[in-house]
């Protein structure tokens, strides 16, 4: 290759560089929820229940240890978990999910600041359509939530089994 092709091409990488470099910055600065939040699972559940005299139906229970860090209170709402194959992470089921505090039902969660809350997230009352164990025996359960800082909190539990009540 001449001197001439090596000159013409230098200038043009090191604009891509340089670009790249910009980008890649931009991104490194890019806050998230977890810059504020802690979330650690304390409990995991997914089951089909078939007990005599019930409809059939999945339920899913995922207990999360939530630390606010930061000066500020945040406040979580509108949840929406999955059911999802465990291994593939495939979405099973999906619907808004129920919040519980201490025992209580809330729409929203204000998480204080320097504080640590316990927060179940469950399937509605009346559960949901039974998943297929033969074909998805395993499961992870996934939750999405806003929050008042604009960054959505995304949290996926660990692979379970699905367990049966008969």
């Amino acid at each position: 290759m001449s001197r001439a092709c090596l000159s013409r091409l230098r200038p043009s990488n090191f604009l891509l560089a340089a670009a790249l470099i910009l980008v890649m910055s931009a991104c490194a600065g890019t806050p998230t929820l977890y810059d504020y939040l802690t979330v650690a699972p304390a409990e995991t559940q997914v089951w089909n229940d078939f007990m005599p005299g019930s409809k059939p139906s999945c339920n899913a229970v995922l207990r999360l240890s939530v630390t606010n860090a930061s000066e500020t209170d945040v406040t979580l709402t509108d949840p929406e978990m999955i059911v999802a194959n465990g291994p593939d992470a495939r979405p099973l089921r999906r619907f808004p999910a129920v919040v519980l505090v201490e025992d209580r039902r809330v729409r929203k969660v204000t998480i204080p600041a320097k504080t640590t809350l316990e927060i179940t997230f469950r399937s509605p009352d009346y559960g949901l359509e039974p998943v297929d164990t033969e074909l998805s025996p395993r499961a992870r359960l996934a939750i999405r939530m806003n929050s008042s800082l604009d960054l959505p909190l995304l949290f996926r539990s660990p692979i379970v089994d699905i367990f049966t009540t008969q």
